[in-house]
C-alpha cells in the first residue's frame, strides 16, 4: 500500500486527497451573489481560503450550465477579479484549473491565476496566457520565468484541464493540458519560489488579473469552473487522480493513460485490420507491437460496431475464435486490465478468457477463466495444474454483463487482488503457491491469447465473450495508478462501475464520515460512514489525550454505507474523537459525551 492519503468532500463531490491541499474552489458550491455577479468564492477545502472582490464592478458573473451543464465564472477582461485571501508562503505548489481563455482588450490579456500579496513582486507568481498563442508564461517577478509551449496551449475559447506542478524553483514547473506535458523552455534566472496565495484583503493575487505589479493591472478575459491548489509537489499519479475527476466532472477529454511499464494496449477503436467483418489482427497501441494475431479466418473474431458505449467491441464465438498474442518477453508480474462481457457459450467450453504464455509451456502460462455453464461468482486464476486461486464475489461471473476487471499480481500467483468494477473481490488460494514467470505469448500467436487458450493439457479452451479493451503492464502497479486506469475505462465505455455501483441500494460518491447523531449524546451515539469500495475498515475512538478507548469496527467490509452504535456507558464525560480508516482514507470527528 502506497503512502496514507485523507480525503476531503464538501457538497456531495467527488473526494480530494487532503495532504497539501490550501484551496478548492468550485462554481458549483459556495459562491455568493448579488445580481448575477460573485462577491465571494468560499474555499470548499475547509482552510477559509476564499477569493472575494467587495467592489462591484470588478465581480465576475455566474453563468449557468455554460460548460457540461455546470456554472462557471465569467472574468470580463477589462476589470474583473477576485482576489486570494491566503496568506500561508508556499515554497512548492501544485495547481488545477478548468478554464478557457477569451480574446480581450488589446494587449490586457493577462494573467489568469496569480499568487502573492500587492506590491511584493518579487513573491508573486503569475500564470498567463497572452494573445491566444501556444504558450503560457509562469514567472515570479520580472526575471526569472519560463515558457510552457504546445500547439494551442493558450488558443482562445477552448476548454482546458490544466495542471502546473512546481518543485521549489521557476524552472523546476510542469504544465499538463489535459494530462499530456507541455514542453517547458527556461527564460531568464531560475529563482526559488516563496509566495503566498495572496492576502487577507484579497488585493494580491488572485483569479482574473493581477493588481499592484509594477507594469499596472494585468487582466484575463477568462471563464473559470474550478481551481484547487496544494501547497505540496503531489506525485504523478495522484496529480493524474485530479485531472481525471476534472475531465469527468466537466466532459473534457481524460489524460492519457500510464506509459511506464506498459506493454500491450488493444483498443476496439483503433488498430483492426479486418475482412469481411472478421478481425485478423489487432494491433497494439502501446508503441511495442505486441499485436494479436489470427491467422485462419473460422477462428477471427467479429468487430461489432456501438456494441458499448457507441464504441465497437471484438465478439468471440466460444466455438473456435481466438486471437493469439505476439509478445515474447517473461512477466515476472504484471497489471491486467479488460472491458469484458461473458456470455454462455456451449456445455462445458467457457473458459480462458485471457491468457498468457507460450504454446506447450504448461508451467509458464498464466489463465484468466469465467467457466461454468450458469454463469457464476468466481472467476479462476492458475499457472499449471496446481497453483491457482479463486476471485469471488456475488455476480462476479454472470453472465450478459459488462464488467471492468483489473488483476494485479506481484510475483507469485497468491500475491494477486482482482477488481471488478473498482470492488475488490475475495481471494481464496488452492493448491501451491508458485512464482510467476509468463510472456504474454509466441511470435506465432498459438500460445496465450484472448478468448481461447490452445496447447494445454486439457485441449483447446474457449470462452463466449466481448471485449472493448485490453491493457498489460509488466509492472505490479501502485493503487493510485491502477484506480486512474480503472476510471479511464469506466469513462470511455460509460460503465456504473463499484465506485458508483448500486447493490442492495445506492452507493455513496466517496469515502465518507459523518457527524455522530446525537451530538452531545448519553450514553450512546450513532456513527455512519460510507465506502466507496470494500475496504479493510478500522473505527476508533479516542479520548482527549490521543489514548484510544474503544475499537467499533476492525475487518474488512463491503462498499455501501454502514452505521454503528457507539455505547459510552463505561466513559466518562468529555470531549472524544472517532477516527474512520478505511485503505487509504483517514477522516476523524469529535463527539461529545454529557452526563
Amino acid at each position: 500500500m502506497g503512502a496514507m492519503m485523507m480525503f476531503v468532500s464538501r457538497s456531495g463531490a467527488q473526494s480530494l486527497p487532503t495532504a497539501g491541499l490550501q484551496m478548492w474552489l468550485r462554481a458549483d458550491a459556495g459562491v455568493d451573489t448579488l445580481n448575477g455577479t460573485v462577491s465571494r468564492w468560499h474555499d470548499q477545502s475547509g482552510n477559509g481560503n476564499d477569493a472575494i472582490q467587495a467592489s462591484i464592478s470588478r465581480q465576475p458573473l455566474l453563468v449557468a450550465g455554460a460548460l457540461n451543464g455546470k456554472p462557471v465564472l465569467r472574468f470580463d477582461g477589462s476589470n474583473d477579479k477576485l482576489g486570494f485571501t491566503g496568506t500561508a508562503h508556499m515554497t512548492q505548489f501544485s495547481l488545477f484549473v478548468v478554464i478557457n481563455n477569451h480574446s480581450g482588450i488589446a494587449g490586457n490579456e493577462g494573467n489568469v491565476i496569480t499568487f502573492g500579496a500587492a506590491g511584493d513582486i518579487t513573491h508573486q507568481w503569475f500564470m498567463g496566457m497572452f494573445f491566444g498563442s501556444d504558450t503560457i508564461r509562469t514567472a515570479t517577478g520580472y526575471e526569472s520565468h519560463i515558457a510552457a509551449t504546445k500547439p494551442g496551449l493558450a488558443a482562445y475559447d477552448q476548454w482546458r484541464n490544466l495542471s502546473v506542478v512546481t518543485t521549489g524553483t521557476v524552472w523546476n514547473t510542469t504544465v499538463r493540458w489535459d494530462g499530456a506535458n507541455a514542453q517547458i523552455v527556461p527564460e531568464g534566472s531560475n529563482d526559488s519560489i516563496s509566495v503566498p496565495m495572496g492576502d487577507a484583503t484579497g488585493s494580491g493575487g488572485g483569479i482574473g488579473g493581477a493588481d499592484g505589479v509594477p507594469v499596472g493591472t494585468l487582466l484575463a478575459k477568462c471563464d473559470v469552473a474550478e481551481v484547487i491548489v496544494y501547497g505540496i509537489a503531489l506525485s504523478d499519479s495522484v496529480r493524474r487522480n485530479i485531472e481525471i475527476y476534472l475531465a469527468s466532472k466537466y466532459g473534457l477529454p481524460q489524460p492519457p493513460i500510464p506509459i511506464v511499464g506498459l506493454q500491450l494496449w488493444l483498443r476496439a477503436d483503433a488498430g483492426i485490420d479486418t475482412l469481411n467483418g472478421t478481425v485478423s489482427r489487432w494491433h497494439d497501441q502501446s508503441g511495442n507491437g505486441n499485436d494479436a494475431i489470427q491467422a485462419s479466418i473460422s477462428r477471427q473474431p467479429l468487430l461489432v460496431a456501438g456494441a458499448l458505449n457507441g464504441k465497437p467491441v471484438l465478439r468471440f464465438d466460444g466455438l473456435n475464435d481466438k486471437l493469439g498474442f505476439t509478445g515474447t518477453t517473461h512477466m515476472a508480474q504484471f497489471s491486467l486490465f479488460v472491458v469484458i462481457n461473458n456470455h454462455s457459450g456451449i456445455a462445458n467450453n467457457q473458459g480462458n478468457v485471457i491468457t498468457f504464455g507460450a504454446a506447450g509451456d504448461f508451467d509458464h502460462q498464466w489463465f484468466m477463466g469465467m467457466r461454468h455453464p450458469t454463469g457464476s461468482d468466481t472467476i479462476g486464476m492458475a499457472t499449471g495444474f496446481s497453483y491457482y486461486i479463486s476471485a469471488i464475489k456475488p455476480g462476479l461471473a454472470a453472465y450478459d454483463e459488462w464488467r471492468n476487471l483489473s488483476v494485479v499480481t506481484t510475483g507469485t500467483v497468491w500475491n494477486t487482488t482482482l477488481r471488478w468494477n473498482g470492488i475488490n473481490a475475495q481471494i481464496v488460494p488452492g493448491g501451491l503457491d508458485f512464482a510467476i514467470s509468463v510472456p504474454m505469448g509466441d511470435a506465432t500467436g498459438s500460445g496465450g491469447g484472448i478468448g481461447a487458450a490452445d496447447g494445454v493439457p486439457l485441449g483447446t479452451i474457449l470462452a463466449k465473450c466481448d471485449v472493448a479493451e485490453v491493457l498489460v503492464y509488466d509492472v505490479a502497479l501502485s493503487d493510485p495508478l491502477r484506480q486512474s486506469i480503472e476510471l479511464y475505462l469506466e469513462n470511455k465505455y460509460g460503465l456504473v462501475t463499484g465506485i458508483r455501483e448500486h447493490q442492495n441500494g445506492s452507493l455513496p460518491e466517496q469515502f465518507v464520515l459523518e457527524q455522530n447523531y446525537p451530538n452531545p449524546f448519553n450514553p450512546s451515539t450513532t456513527i455512519r460512514y460510507g465506502l466507496l469500495y470494500s475496504s479493510v475498515v478500522q473505527l476508533t475512538v479516542f479520548n482527549a489525550l490521543g489514548q484510544r478507548v474503544a475499537t467499533l469496527v476492525d475487518g474488512e467490509q463491503e462498499a455501501g454505507n454502514h452505521e454503528v452504535r457507539f455505547d459510552a456507558t463505561n466513559l466518562a464525560s468529555g470531549v472524544y474523537f472517532y477516527r474512520l480508516t478505511a485503505g487509504d482514507f483517514v477522516q476523524s470527528r469529535k463527539l461529545v459525551l454529557l452526563k
